[in-house]
């Protein structure tokens, strides 16, 4: 999560694939598999820029965005549904069709697919979000982004990582130095975290070993250790800390 990027990102890929989706319209097949592109890379590699009002936040580079925050997101209510929808957005020109932006005051955070539905998936008043309202308008219920969550953890999962993930996730709920997790099982195990705490680094590997393969590499760092930050890129965010939204 980043709270107001001087350079916020581009989604090139996503925008191409939604003008894509435009072309193929009248062609039910090319437009299905357009969209199955769009939203494996929602999922995967884009990163959403989301409009937000807030008059009390606390926001540090290092810890994100601190419990005690209140935020609200933007977001649209249907009347004819009675359904409040979030909205996001590909990139800075598009944020700027919303009307509540500011581009004085840069109310937006960036913010991946992974750790948006870890953010709204138990907020009871959010039916999904659109992407793009008014241009693109890609709407996506909660179930569905339920799903594709599910299918993403799946996909990052072998051996018995599930165990893993979720035995790693219920250690970071006992311990409230800890913002975030960060998890990649395409070799070995790499895991990350987000802790001022070094102490995490032992009890974390040793709960990944009782589930790997004894041949299993495991390497657990922090994230401000890390030389190169982008090494996250290649992750899957498992575990962040929760903060008031409403």
């Amino acid at each position: 999560m980043n709270i107001s990027p001087k350079d916020p990102s581009t989604n090139n890929k996503l925008n191409e694939l939604l003008a894509t989706r435009i072309l193929s319209l009248g062609d039910d097949k090319k437009f299905d598999a357009t969209m199955d592109e769009i939203f494996c890379e929602m999922v995967k590699n884009s990163i959403f820029l989301c409009p937000f009002e807030s008059d009390d936040f606390e926001y540090s580079s290092e810890s994100g965005l601190a419990p005690s925050s209140n935020i609200t997101f933007g977001a649209i209510h249907d009347d004819d549904t009675n359904l409040t929808y979030t909205v996001v957005f590909s990139d800075l020109e598009k944020l700027k069709t919303w009307k509540s932006y500011d581009d004085k005051k840069r109310n937006f955070l960036e913010i991946g697919f992974m750790e948006y539905y870890d953010l709204i998936k138990n907020t009871d008043q959010i039916a999904g979000f659109i992407l793009n309202p008014y241009l693109d308008h890609v709407l996506i219920t909660k179930d569905y982004m339920k799903e594709l969550y599910e299918r993403e953890i799946d996909d990052s999962s072998s051996m018995n990582s599930s165990h893993i993930v979720e035995s790693i996730k219920q250690y970071a709920l006992g311990h409230e130095d800890i913002s975030k997790i960060w998890f990649d099982d395409t070799y070995d195990l790499d895991i990350i975290i987000d802790s001022k705490q070094e102490n995490h680094l032992s009890s974390i590997k040793s709960i990944a070993k009782a589930f790997s393969n004894p041949e299993t590499k495991v390497t657990v760092k922090r994230y401000n250790d890390l030389e190169e930050k982008d090494a996250i890129k290649t992750h899957t965010l498992i575990y962040k800390k929760k903060f008031k939204l409403f």
